[in-house]
């Protein structure tokens, strides 16, 4: 995680997994929705403490395994590839992998069936017409289970204040993010 500007000097924010690791025993899955160093590089750091299968793209999981591999963490990881549009069930729950375009490839957001209503994470995405790897982001998926009904919706976007359509993909060069 990147740090904001109030906290100016650090480099890097780490999560505090106390948490976590406190409750171990209800931890079924760690869902990972795309391969920035944001997530990548943070596996080393809970994998492991935590001991739960750690579910992402395959190019997310590449990355992942790079660090795990660097850290010696390898061995203790087990990581399990998932496929847009394919469902997983995590103890009560049942998650549909989405298909959605960054400025990263093989990136994917989450539609959490609950016993109570179905929250949607949509990870980080950007609308983008022409992504670099061919997949299109899953508008489909989304308007079904809007046309259903979602009990909440978690979301966050590169370049959410910048207005209008911006060249993307295989258009032209990605956007950095702005804080």
């Amino acid at each position: 995680m990147f740090p904001e500007v109030e906290l100016l000097g650090v480099d890097i924010v780490i999560p505090d997994i106390t948490y976590l690791k406190q409750n171990r025993q209800h931890l079924r899955a760690i869902l990972l929705t795309h391969g920035h160093e944001t997530t990548s590089e943070r596996c080393p750091t809970f994998c492991g403490d935590l001991n739960a299968p750690i579910y992402g793209t395959r190019f997310t999981l590449a990355l992942v395994h790079k660090r795990l591999e660097e850290h010696g963490l390898l061995e203790k990881a087990d990581m399990r590839e998932v496929i847009p549009g394919r469902k997983l069930e995590v103890g009560p729950f049942e998650v549909e992998f989405i298909s959605v375009t960054h400025s990263t490839i093989d990136c994917v957001a989450l539609a959490i069936r609950t016993p109570v209503g179905i929250v949607i994470h949509t990870g980080d995405f950007k609308m983008d017409l022409t992504p670099i790897d061919g997949q299109p982001f899953d508008l489909h998926a989304f308007a079904q289970y809007g046309a259903e009904g979602v009990l909440a919706l978690f979301s966050d976007s590169t370049k959410r204040r910048a207005s209008g359509i911006h060249a993307f993909g295989a258009d032209g060069p990605t956007p950095h993010r702005r804080n």
